[in-house]
C-alpha cells in the first residue's frame, strides 16, 4: 500500500508542478458553508497515521492485533500558515523499543530433589528523538486536493541497543565457573548525534473542513556521529566478585544520501 501511495504522490505532485496555480475568488466550503481549506494565520498539528492504519488492517484481516503504540516510531508535525500558500513547518519524531528475555535456570545450591529455579533477565532498549524545521509551498488553488513541496533541516539523538543483564545466581565460592570467569552486566553504545537536510514533495486531501490525510516523500542527506560505548562486567577472582567498566576502543561516523524519514501517511488537523 505504501508503494502505491508514494507513486501516487509523485504523479500528482508532478502534475501540480507543471500546471499553473489557479486561484478561485470563492472560498471552498462544505454544504454548511464551513471553509474547508486553511488560510493565513492557521495553525495545524498532525501525526503519522501509518502505525494506526497498519493496526486497523491487522484487525480487519483477523491477524494478531498487537498494540499500535509500543515499539513504534511516532512522528508529530506542526505548521503555521504565513499566507494561504506559504507555510512554516516543524516536527519531532519519537521512538522507543524495549526487548526483555527471561531464562529459567536451576537455583544454585538447591537440593538434588528440588526443582527451585531463578531467572536470568536480559533487557535491551533503544530510543530516538528527532527535530525538524522547514519551509513549505502549497499549490492546488481552491481544491480539496493540495500539492506541496519544500525543504527542511533536522537534527536528533539516538541510543541503540543498550543492554542490561540481571543474573538469578550471584557469583560465590559455591557458584562460579572457575577463577577469573566473568559475565556481562551492562552494555552501552553511547549517545549518537545526527544532522541532516533535504527536500520533499507530497499531496494532502481534505476529507472534512480543516481535516486532511496526506503523504509525502523526501530526499536528503544525513550525517551521524556514534557515541563511544562501554561494557560493564563482573568477574569471580577466586575469593570475591570484581566489577569492571571498560570504554569501547572505537567511535564511528556515518554519512548517507537517500529517502528521508518522513515518507508515510499523515492525519492533520487545522485550527
Amino acid at each position: 500500500m505504501k508503494k502505491i501511495l508514494l507513486t501516487a504522490v509523485l504523479a500528482a505532485s508532478a502534475s501540480f508542478a507543471m500546471a499553473q496555480e489557479t486561484q478561485n475568488s470563492e472560498v471552498l466550503t462544505n454544504r454548511n458553508g464551513v471553509a474547508i481549506l486553511p488560510t493565513a494565520g492557521t495553525w495545524a498539528i498532525g501525526v503519522d497515521a501509518t502505525p494506526f492504519l497498519n493496526f486497523a488492517g491487522r484487525v480487519i484481516g483477523n491477524v494478531a492485533a498487537n498494540s499500535p503504540i509500543f515499539g513504534q516510531d511516532f512522528g508529530i508535525h506542526g505548521r503555521y500558515f504565513l499566507t494561504d500558500n506559504t507555510v512554516i513547518r516543524f516536527g519531532t519524531n519519537l521512538g522507543f523499543s524495549s526487548l526483555r528475555e527471561v531464562d529459567f535456570v536451576p537455583e544454585a545450591g538447591r537440593p538434588a530433589d528440588s526443582d527451585a529455579e531463578v531467572r536470568n533477565i536480559m533487557r535491551e532498549t533503544s530510543s530516538t528523538i528527532m527535530f525538524t524545521a522547514g519551509l513549505e509551498r502549497r499549490i492546488g488553488g481552491q481544491s480539496r486536493l493540495q500539492g506541496f513541496y519544500g525543504a527542511e533541516l533536522g537534527f536528533g539523538f539516538m541510543t541503540r541497543d543498550n543492554t542490561r543483564w540481571i543474573w538469578g545466581n550471584d557469583f560465590s565460592a559455591d557458584y562460579n565457573w572457575g577463577t577469573n570467569s566473568s559475565r556481562n552486566l551492562r552494555s552501552s553504545n553511547g549517545l549518537d548525534f545526527s544532522i541532516g537536510a533535504g527536500v520533499f514533495v507530497g499531496v494532502e486531501y481534505f476529507i472534512a473542513p480543516r481535516i486532511s490525510l496526506g503523504g509525502q516523500i523526501g530526499w536528503g542527506f544525513n550525517w551521524m556521529i556514534e557515541g563511544r560505548g562501554s561494557l560493564e562486567t563482573e568477574t569471580w577472582t577466586g575469593t570475591a566478585v570484581e566489577t569492571t567498566t571498560v570504554d569501547n576502543s572505537w567511535r564511528d561516523s556515518f554519512f548517507g544520501v537517500g529517502h528521508s524519514a518522513h515518507s508515510g501517511i499523515t492525519l492533520t488537523f487545522h485550527f
